[in-house]
């Protein structure tokens, strides 16, 4: 419940805020990658290289990385991200579950591949007897 709350908090002020900085930055995504780089500061979340953080962001999305992921690093019944929460590892646990979903979509496009052609097969056996 509270991992969820710091969440939607999060995701809240964030839309609110950014539709603030979309409207006097003319959508300059330098501002607005800085305005969320602050965001995450104040929410917890260290960031030890703020180029890395741009380009990830920019290359990603911020949503893509930073509200899919974050909840993952929040303190158990608190709305604290944990003390020393680094941006690096929040990008890194993207990244291993962005490669096991596409490892698991590899696996499941093989099998139906394999399912199709024995179906198949068995139907062609069962229509020639």
């Amino acid at each position: 419940m509270y991992k969820e709350g710091m969440v939607n908090n999060i995701k809240t002020r964030s839309l609110q805020e950014e539709m603030k900085v979309m409207t006097k930055s003319n959508n300059d995504f330098e501002d607005i990658a800085r305005w969320r780089m602050d965001f995450c500061r104040e929410s917890g979340v260290t960031i030890n290289d703020e180029e890395y953080f741009i380009d990830k962001v920019q290359t990603y999305g911020y949503r893509e990385i930073i509200y899919q992921y974050l909840d993952h690093f929040i303190e158990n019944d608190s709305e604290k991200v944990r003390p020393n929460t680094t941006f690096e590892e929040i990008y890194a646990f993207y990244q291993l579950d962005q490669r096991l979903k596409n490892e698991a979509l590899i696996d499941l496009q093989l099998f139906e591949q394999t399912f199709k052609a024995t179906l198949i097969d068995v139907i062609e056996l069962y229509v020639a007897h």
